[in-house]
This record gives structure tokens, C-alpha cells and sequence, in this order.
């Protein structure tokens, strides 16, 4: 019986001998089929909404994007640097959500390549700044 536990292929199921056992058969084949469905019904709608909130959050970065193009360009630094770490924050909450889902099927972006690493830091380092100002990570380095 325990090697059965993890096995929905009814086919080898020794061939019933007697009605109860035959009545038996059916109800395991019949509660198997019906397992079966269900968990396709439930896969299909677990990727129906991976596949819906990745679309979202696709489209929600769009006019996060724009609207970073427009605080880039406020004049007033306080101004700029508030609306910058509440932007960063819906930045980070959508990325994080997105790599979650994405997550399993990774293998499928990865692309190795050299690159200059210290401008990548520094990138990140500057888009974070706010954020790290605002809980007091301040950094002395000052490569901005």
C-alpha cells in the first residue's frame, strides 16, 4: 500500500478476483480520475494567475518607469528624494514579486557575460540611496 501513496497510474492494479474486489477497483479508478482533474484544474488555474499578475505587474512598472523619469527631473531635492524612496518602495515590492513568480522558470533568462561590476554597484548603489538615507544607512563613500 505505501508504494501506491505517490502513484496515480491505476494500470497496474493486479486484476480484481472477486465483486467486492472489482467494486473496489472502480472506486479507486473512479476517486483517481477524479484527483487527476482536479489537480489539473488546480495547476491550470495557479498558472492562469501566475501568467495574470505577471501581466500586472509588467504593466504597473511601465508608468513607474515614467513617473521616475519625472521625478528625476523636480528641481526641489527634498521633494525629489521623498518621492523617490516611496517610488523605490513600489519598485522594490514589484520586482519582489516578480522574481518570485519567476522563479522557477529563471533558468530560462540567465544570460552569463562579463561586465563591469563596479558600475552595476554603483547604479544600485544610487538608486537605493534614498531608501538607505531614509532608515539611516548613509554611506560615507562618495561615489555619487
Amino acid at each position: 500500500m505505501e508504494s501506491r501513496e505517490d502513484n496515480l497510474d491505476v494500470t497496474n492494479i493486479a486484476e480484481p478476483e472477486s465483486p467486492f474486489e472489482k467494486i473496489i477497483e472502480n472506486s479507486i479508478i473512479n476517486q483517481t480520475e477524479l484527483l487527476k482533474r482536479s489537480a489539473a484544474i488546480g495547476q491550470m488555474t495557479l498558472e492562469q494567475e501566475k501568467d495574470e499578475l505577471l501581466s500586472w505587474i509588467h504593466e504597473v512598472k511601465t508608468p513607474l518607469t515614467a513617473m521616475h523619469l519625472m521625478i528625476d527631473r523636480l528641481d526641489d531635492e527634498l521633494l525629489k528624494s521623498h518621492l523617490t524612496y516611496e517610488w523605490l518602495r513600489i519598485h522594490l515590492l514589484l520586482d519582489q514579486q516578480l522574481h518570485q513568480r519567476r522563479m522557477p522558470f529563471i533558468e530560462n533568462d540567465l544570460y552569463i557575460e562579463k561586465t563591469d561590476l563596479e558600475t552595476i554597484i554603483i547604479d544600485e548603489i544610487k538608486t537605493l540611496r534614498s531608501w538607505c538615507i531614509q532608515k539611516g544607512l548613509a554611506s560615507t563613500y562618495n561615489w555619487m
